[in-house]
């Protein structure tokens, strides 16, 4: 059964934080920018985007599911962003650490991930565990059209196996729905 809640989502924050240079995209592959932010600049992000379906892909460089899992946001977004899906790949590992940047920014060069929101979250672990409710990665959020979202992680709608392996599937099959509802409150 999905879980649904009204998100609070402050809308007067700046705007985002852009990181430096991002590695030279492939000939033809959009170039991957990483942008850094804080909870309430993804929450005003999401704001923003009131009226379209949003997913939020949470994963850190240790997570092999969720690495395996990213040619599957490539694959929504051809297929569904005409029709009003937006794509965060949020990334979890610290966005101090220089090391971890051009980490990031490289994996994500190499999955072409150029079309998709690429963001890092600028807070720390217990905060973000606390905030999202999860205990780790892999970890997918969906937002409705009405900015109400939607959690899947862990047991809830068996989007993992027993190794871990994201269930695309399933993210897809709950993504496809979302985009079938209208949304109740317009901006």
């Amino acid at each position: 059964m999905v879980s649904s809640r009204s998100v609070w989502l402050p809308v007067a924050f700046a705007a985002w934080i852009g990181a430096g240079p991002s590695a030279p995209a492939p000939a033809g592959e959009p170039k991957v920018e990483v942008r850094v932010c804080n909870y309430a600049q993804l929450a005003d992000f999401i704001q923003k985007n009131r009226g379209k379906v949003i997913l939020v892909d949470m994963w850190n460089l240790g997570c092999p599911p969720c690495i395996q899992a990213m040619p599957h946001l490539n694959e929504l977004h051809a297929k569904y962003a005409s029709k009003g899906l937006v794509i965060v790949s949020l990334n979890l590992d610290n966005p101090k650490d220089e090391d971890n940047v051009a980490e990031v920014k490289a994996l994500l060069t190499r999955k072409k991930m150029g079309a998709v929101n690429n963001i890092m979250l600028d807070e720390d672990q217990k905060f973000w565990t606390s905030k999202f409710k999860i205990s780790g990665v892999p970890a997918v959020f969906l937002f409705d059209r009405d900015g109400k979202w939607h959690k899947y992680y862990e047991g809830t709608l068996q989007v993992q196996d027993e190794t871990r392996r994201v269930k695309v599937e399933v993210v897809e099959a709950a993504v496809k729905a979302l985009l079938a509802q209208p949304a109740k409150n317009a901006k």
